[in-house]
């Protein structure tokens, strides 16, 4: 029997030089065979040698046998000869030297006279140098602590390697200093504004590879801890949600003009440090629309919802994209039916895996539905569900934003929530409960009053209850004000307040629940069509008004997301309209103290006094209609480009 030696070990088979023709015979008598065992080749210690002895010969045509041995081996060999009475041969040499091997075959009468081929054992492969990757250029803040990343250097012979960083250039006057310069993740602070050129040569046990070299530069930018910025770009920019970046810094996904100025949007990322200064810039898309809405930050990257128009089944798509830490596309795909999806919910799984929500045309009851799917760490469907009645119940879907919410619970349990008319005459907001193994619903509730309420969010408290927002109609006057409304696992109502000033519309944009187990509110106000003003109310455990302050930045500006940092400080991400004759957006990024003050002599975060009242909101079961979906799952190509977005700062 053959052994597959290629799966084992690679092998070096010498073909023979083909025999030279038979003699002529003649009458009946048998004639000797001719044996060929190849040619002398070399390989290493360790690495098998085979042999082929198939152009061996027989002057009468007769069949062969084979009979392969050792003539010679080197002194204190062990090696043996496997398959040896075959036409192919083969041993491991596992010593340096010469494997002299002879071959006979016979014709079962007379046998030939042996042919040898001499294998020649060598020194193990010589050691191959190892390779550094010292990482990306970068930019951060003067007196930022910049920590350096070796770890994509590695040696093509899996051999351990060390880590060798140096300082090469810093700016005049400097006295940067690496910490951990022989590790692979060194630091140093960046005291004064300029470039400061870092090289690593990384070694095995014998070889250094060729230095690598990273450029880190430092640029001035705010000094106190609290900062608001606008980013410019040649359109319309729009950035919807935040996530807190390992590194430091925020990332802010959304859409920007497409490659084809005012053709299309592409999705867009935008990574800035803890000064607000610019670390990276992409944009993600196809030929059509592309959106970028929701953003959560993964153990090792980043997970991304919205929707697309370029990939897919139909006309709009879900879109989900899993990125690492710099932005760059791990995989990507699309979602959908025949007619419109689109996902403004994400989270993540206790599994690795993640959860979205949105609007649905394709599947469902009637009218939009509220489309749910749960997908494995690697975007694979592990079950989909449309939810809803015969109505709307993601109004406006796939046009309006929002349309749904998704939060999964300390329990690990799947919180969806929308606005429904399938079961009042008015919208109300529908929450459900739904078991993460199959989607299944727990509970079902509807929450309202008399008027038209509208829901954009779910998160999740410290206490483990639900805070849900958006606004509250009040049916008398047709305004709204905005609305927040604690429940808990069970559904049941523990607080609920309104919160504006009489005459004016106002809104829930997110939220972000607070480690007191209080809560923060990101809305916005309406004065009229063409003055949208900014605002963060921040509200106590039991509902109770703390404090309300408002940004007003640019002509019109709203907050998109809020988010608290560990150490109480908040991160907003919004949008600025510098002149509402173009409603030309710009990114809009703040970060805050606890109490929402950005620096002292600042514009921004004015204290503003607002009512605070508890509206008739009632809770009422309702029974939803469950159905399969069937998606088409589409592979999406993409390769971000990159962006120039420079921070122009308002404070301090």
């Amino acid at each position: 029997m053959r052994i597959p030696y290629p799966a084992l070990f690679p092998v070096v088979v010498v073909l023979p030089l083909l025999a030279g023709c038979p003699p002529e015979t003649g009458g009946g008598e048998n004639h000797a065979p001719i044996a060929v065992a190849g040619e002398d080749f070399s390989v290493s210690v360790g690495e098998a040698a085979g042999f082929d002895g198939s152009e061996s010969s027989d002057p009468d045509g007769d069949a062969l046998t084979f009979a392969w041995r050792f003539r010679e081996i080197p002194t204190g060999s062990a090696a043996s000869l496997e398959d040896a009475d075959t036409a192919e041969a083969w041993f491991v040499p596992d010593v340096r030297g010469d494997y002299v091997v002879e071959l006979v075959v016979s014709d079962g009468e007379l046998d030939s006279k042996p042919d040898t081929v001499t294998v020649t054992a060598l020194e193990e492969p010589s050691n191959r140098p190892p390779v550094a990757d010292a990482g990306q250029d970068r930019q951060v803040a003067v007196g930022e602590t910049v920590t350096l990343d070796g770890s994509g250097s590695s040696d093509p012979d899996g051999d351990p390697i060390t880590y060798a960083w140096s300082l090469d250039s810093v700016p005049a006057g400097s006295n940067a200093q690496l910490v951990g310069a022989d590790t692979a993740t060194p630091s140093f602070t960046a005291d004064l504004a300029g470039d400061y050129v870092v090289t690593l040569v990384v070694r095995d046990a014998t070889l250094d590879s060729a230095p690598d070299s990273v450029t880190v530069t430092a640029t001035e930018g705010p000094s106190a801890p609290t900062w608001s910025a606008t980013y410019g770009a040649s359109g319309s920019d729009e950035y919807e949600r935040i996530a807190f970046h390992p590194a430091g810094g925020l990332v802010a996904v959304g859409s920007t003009p497409g490659a084809a100025q005012g053709v299309d949007v592409d999705g867009s990322w935008v990574h800035v440090g803890a000064d607000g200064s610019v670390r990276s810039a992409l944009a993600y898309g196809g030929p059509q629309d592309d959106m970028l809405i929701v953003v959560k930050a993964t153990g090792d990257g980043f997970i991304t919802s919205g929707w697309t128009r370029s990939f897919g089944a139909g006309d709009y798509d879900v879109w989900v994209t899993k990125l690492d830490s710099s932005g760059s596309v791990v995989w990507s795909k699309a979602y959908g039916g025949s007619g419109a999806e689109q996902a403004y919910g994400l989270d993540l799984l206790p599994d690795g895996g993640y959860v979205f929500c949105g609007g649905t045309t394709s599947f469902g009851a009637g009218g939009s539905d509220i489309w749910v799917v749960r997908i494995d760490a690697t975007g694979q469907v592990v079950w989909e569900a449309a939810y809803g009645g015969s109505g709307d119940d993601a109004p406006g879907a796939p046009y309006d934003e929002y349309v749904c919410g998704v939060a999964v619970d300390a329990e690990g349990k799947i919180v969806v929530v929308s606005v429904s008319d399938s079961y009042e005459p008015n919208f109300d907001l529908l929450a459900l409960r739904l078991d993460p193994a199959d989607g299944t619903v727990l509970w079902s509730n509807g929450y309202g009053g008399d008027g038209e309420e509208s829901n954009w969010s779910v998160g999740v408290l410290a206490d483990g209850g639900y805070l849900l927002t958006g606004s509250f109609g009040d049916p008398s006057t047709f305004e709204s004000d905005a609305w927040a409304l604690k429940v808990d696992t069970t559904g049941a109502i523990v607080w609920q307040t309104t919160l504006g000033i009489p005459g004016i519309f106002d809104e829930v944009l997110k939220e972000t629940g607070t480690a007191d187990g209080g809560a923060v509110l990101a809305t916005y106000y309406e004065n009229s069509d063409s003055d949208w003003r900014s605002r963060l109310i921040r509200l106590s455990a039991d509902g109770q008004l703390m404090w309300a302050r408002d940004y007003q930045n640019g002509q019109v500006s709203w907050p998109n997301d809020v988010l608290e940092r560990p150490d109480g400080r908040l991160s907003v991400v919004g949008v600025s309209v510098g002149d509402v004759a173009t409603w030309d957006g710009e990114l809009w990024l703040m970060e805050t103290e606890a109490d929402g003050t950005v620096a002292t002599g600042c514009a921004l975060g004015t204290p503003v006094q607002i009512e605070s009242t508890t509206p008739g909101a009632t809770q009422k079961s309702v029974m939803v209609t469950t159905t399969s979906s069937a998606a088409t799952v589409t592979d999406v190509s993409i390769s971000p480009r990159t962006l120039s977005r420079t921070p122009t700062y308002q404070c301090p």
